[in-house]
This record gives structure tokens, sequence and C-alpha cells, in this order.
């Protein structure tokens, strides 16, 4: 919406292959921090541009990863590392609503005249 007008950007398949995320993968129940840096190590070797919220590692020893849609297709791939190290885990898919509020956010928005 720009100056209380609608401004039309393509179809909401579009909005969350631009602006969404793959997944969401949050990883429970690490020990320390030796446990993290070895995750996050084989992770970043993976997909160098993933995105790591470590904020609620030292309150509930849980990591949140946010795949790209570019890194989707490495998702298996990630699993298969987290099983090979019994971690638990849960994955949390891509909402459109994800992908509104990232366009809202987004800098690259062209604005109308």
């Amino acid at each position: 919406m720009h100056k209380g007008k609608v401004d039309v950007r393509g179809s909401p398949s579009d909005v969350s292959n631009k602006y969404g995320i793959a997944s969401k993968v949050f990883i429970v129940g690490l020990k320390s921090e030796k446990d993290k840096n070895e995750i996050l190590e084989k992770v970043y070797a993976l997909t160098p541009k993933i995105k790591v919220d470590e904020t609620k590692f030292l309150q509930k020893a849980r990591l949140e990863l946010i795949l790209g849609i570019e890194d989707k297709k490495k998702l298996g791939k990630l699993i298969e590392i987290l099983e090979e190290k019994n971690l638990k885990f849960y994955l949390s898919g891509n909402s459109l609503e994800q992908a509104y509020i990232n366009l809202g956010k987004s800098k690259s928005i062209d604005k109308p005249d």
C-alpha cells in the first residue's frame, strides 16, 4: 500500500518465492558451547548464507536456523547432519505471512511515485 493505494506486485506465490524462507529448523537440547560450535561449523560448510539465531541458546539450549528459498534443496542434508549427531530438532515451513513481513522489512521495494 502506498499513499492509500494498493500496489499489486504479483501473486502470493511470487511474494512467497521472492521474500519467503524455505524452513526454520529449531535444534533443541544442545549440551554445551562446544556442541553448538560443532553443529554450526557443519551447517556453515553446507550453506554459508544460513541465518542463525543464537539468542535462546543460553536460556533454553536452543538454536534457530533459517534457510532461505535458495537453500531449500539443502534441507535434507541438514537433517542428515542433525540425525548423525542424535540431536532433537523440529521444523517449521514457509508461511505466506512471514513472506509479507519480510516484504515489509525489505529495502528493495520499488516505491511508485
